[in-house]
């Protein structure tokens, strides 16, 4: 090799080393910067409040939605507030949200804007042991009245009375629904109240002064019910003033006449009608 190579590739090494150094410095200086820039970002949301804004309640109460979610996100950094937990968590926290989407804003202002989509109510509920009513849903929840604007309750809620301590279950609550609207749907009847015996029977208290024995509240229960379309046409027929109808009967049911209140509980005379 001569001269002319070798100072050829001495210089070829020299800036190969002179370019490395060159490139090992400007990512030392990208990444103490990207470093930096990150603890910048993470570190400016601390400084500003978080705002929390409701859209679309209807009943829920906004500072119960606000407290709630401010407890779920003391202490977080805004970059790390999972939208899907805290949607989980509010929506496990009240038995009267069917939905919630929540969305985050880091400019102008932090904020936290909350859509709630709420469950509907039919009925009120009153035990032994309440003594504030609380509220049913279309879906079988049962909601306590801290959570609702009162004065915003619907005007037609069906009172449920219920002479067992404990709460209703789901269950329940559902077959309960499912006869209002077979009354409010096929019947065209309004239901003042029900009534939910130590017994788990039923009874049904409609605004024309009739109550109704629907018996055990079970699965078989709304075949008793439609037992009625038939009995009222009956009774339409005859022009009866009907007081009680028990359906608690496999074969058939007793009706009892308006009139016969007037008459000695021991000479009351009822008849039966047969399917």
């Amino acid at each position: 090799m001569n001269d002319f190579q070798t100072d050829f590739l001495s210089r070829r090494k020299h800036y190969r080393e002179r370019r490395n150094n060159v490139r090992k410095f400007f990512f030392f200086f990208f990444s103490v910067l990207f470093v930096f820039s990150v603890h910048f970002l993470l570190r400016l949301p601390s400084k500003k409040p978080l705002i929390i804004e409701i859209a679309k309640s209807y009943l829920s109460k906004d500072e119960y939605i606000s407290q709630n979610i401010s407890k779920q996100v003391a202490g977080k950094n805004f970059f790390f507030i999972s939208p899907r937990v805290v949607t989980k968590n509010l929506i496990l926290s009240s038995g009267l949200l069917k939905d919630v989407v929540v969305r985050k804003y880091l400019f102008p202002k932090l904020k936290l804007l909350i859509f709630v989509k709420e469950k509907q109510l039919w009925g009120k509920l009153i035990t032994n042991n309440e003594n504030y009513p609380i509220y049913i849903t279309n879906e079988g929840n049962l909601v306590s009245g801290d959570y609702i604007n009162l004065k915003l309750l619907p005007v037609d809620l069906t009172l449920v009375l219920c002479r067992n301590s404990k709460l209703l279950p789901e269950g329940v609550l559902l077959i309960l629904k499912d006869v209002l609207d077979f009354f409010n749907t096929n019947l065209k009847i309004k239901i003042n109240k029900f009534l939910v015996t130590d017994k788990n029977t039923l009874e049904i208290y409609t605004d024309n002064s009739i109550t109704i024995n629907a018996g055990y509240i079970d699965s078989n229960i709304l075949k008793k019910i439609t037992k009625l379309t038939e009995i009222l046409t009956q009774i339409k027929k005859n022009s009866y003033l009907i007081q009680y109808i028990n359906l608690s009967l496999e074969n058939g049911a007793v009706i009892k006449k308006a009139d016969d209140k007037k008459i000695n509980k021991k000479s009351i005379k009822s008849f039966m009608i047969l399917h």
